[in-house]
């Protein structure tokens, strides 16, 4: 849970596919702005190279410049385009 003052305010975390770890992060709008995401995605990415996974992945939805900019700001660099499980296509980031 991502929350300020003991007040939530979205979820992040990682999941592990067979391609290996991506990071996912969703917040209220209230909590938008203010930098959580960035915060929540590195400390994620952080975790899980030190847990020996080198690679980290992120999704974005095409045309989400907000998260697009977290990806950014987090450190990841665009890798392409992949479809989600539900036929979404997505944008593919990979940390540095």
């Amino acid at each position: 849970m991502v929350e300020v003052d003991e007040k939530p305010l979205g979820t992040a975390g990682i999941a592990f596919p067979e391609r290996g770890p991506e990071v996912f992060y969703a917040l209220l709008p209230v909590g938008r702005g203010a930098g959580l995401a960035t915060e929540a995605v590195r400390a994620l990415t952080q975790w899980a190279v030190e847990s020996g996974h080198p690679v980290v992945r992120l999704h974005t939805m095409e045309g989400n410049h907000a998260s697009e900019n977290v990806a950014k700001r987090a450190g990841y660099t665009r890798a392409g385009q992949d479809t989600d499980d539900d036929g979404t296509v997505v944008t593919v980031w990979v940390s540095q």
